[in-house]
């Protein structure tokens, strides 16, 4: 498992900082976008007056188990998946565009009399 350092931070104590050593920060970007580690989250923490809040040690914290690949294997898995990450990206954009097409020509259709 990667070393983690804890730095908190002095402004909040709803936050603690926290960098991998040694490791790809993308690939475990990817991996904390998914929902993989809720699991763990859920069985250690402790949930206040909302449900969908939790609080958790900072000890539990370090022990969430996370995988460990290659560090080749890493930059791999964090390329393809920010490469379809790109592809989402680039079909939403092409949906909002012919959304914005759709709406001209429903104005051409339907012209609004002044």
């Amino acid at each position: 498992m990667p070393k983690t350092s804890f730095r908190k931070n002095s402004d909040s104590p709803l936050y603690t900082v926290f960098r991998f050593q040694n490791s790809s920060n993308s690939f475990y970007e990817q991996y904390f976008k998914s929902t993989h580690w809720y699991k763990h989250l859920r069985v250690v923490s402790n949930s206040g007056a909302r449900h969908d809040r939790m609080s958790i040690a900072n000890d539990d914290f370090e022990e969430i188990p996370l995988p460990y690949p290659i560090p080749g294997e890493q930059q791999k898995i964090a390329d393809c998946l920010s490469s379809i990450d790109d592809l989402i990206t680039a079909q939403a954009k092409k949906i909002e565009s012919l959304k914005d097409h759709k709406k001209g020509l429903m104005q051409q259709l339907f012209p609004v009399d002044n």
